[in-house]
C-alpha cells in the first residue's frame, strides 16, 4: 500500500509478481493434489477390475487335478464346452479330492443336484444321462 503512493510501477510489478508466485505455488499443490487422486482412481479401478474378473472366471480355471486327463474324458464323453465347465464347478463346489470321481460316481450328481433349482437341475441331470447312458 505504500508502494502504491511512493511508486506506482514498482507495486505494480511487485503485486504482479507476488501474484504470479503465489498462483504458480497454488497451480503446482493443485496439479500435485489431482495427479495424487487420479493415480488413487486408477489404482483403485485396477485392483476392482482384477477382483471381478476373478470372481467372473472362478471356475472356468479352478484346478481339476489331472487336468488333461480331465479334458480327455470331457472330449470323449462329448460333453460342450458349458457342460465342461458345469463339472468344474461341481468338483470345486463339493471340495473333491479326485476331480475324476464324477466321471465314475452318478451318485455325485444327485448330491449337487439338491441344491439347484429349475434349468440348471435339469442341466446338471442332462449331464449325469450323457455320463452313465
Amino acid at each position: 500500500m505504500i508502494w502504491s503512493l511512493l511508486a506506482p510501477e514498482f507495486a505494480d510489478q511487485a503485486t504482479k509478481k507476488v501474484g504470479e508466485a503465489m498462483s504458480n505455488t497454488g497451480d503446482d499443490a493443485t496439479r500435485l493434489i489431482m495427479t495424487a487422486i487420479l493415480a488413487l482412481i486408477l489404482f483403485g479401478g485396477i485392483i476392482w477390475f482384477v477382483l471381478w474378473w476373478r470372481h467372473q472366471n472362478r471356475f472356468a480355471s479352478a484346478p481339476v487335478g489331472e487336468e488333461q486327463i480331465f479334458q480327455r474324458l470331457c472330449d470323449v464323453s462329448d460333453l460342450s464346452r458349458s457342460e465342461s465347465y458345469m463339472l468344474r464347478k461341481m468338483v470345486f463346489e463339493l471340495g473333491l479330492a479326485n476331480p475324476l470321481e464324477p466321471f465314475t460316481n452318478p451318485a455325485l450328481f444327485d448330491e449337487y443336484g439338491k441344491g439347484l433349482t429349475g434349468n440348471k437341475a435339469a442341466y446338471v441331470k442332462n449331464i449325469r444321462n450323457k455320463l452313465f447312458a
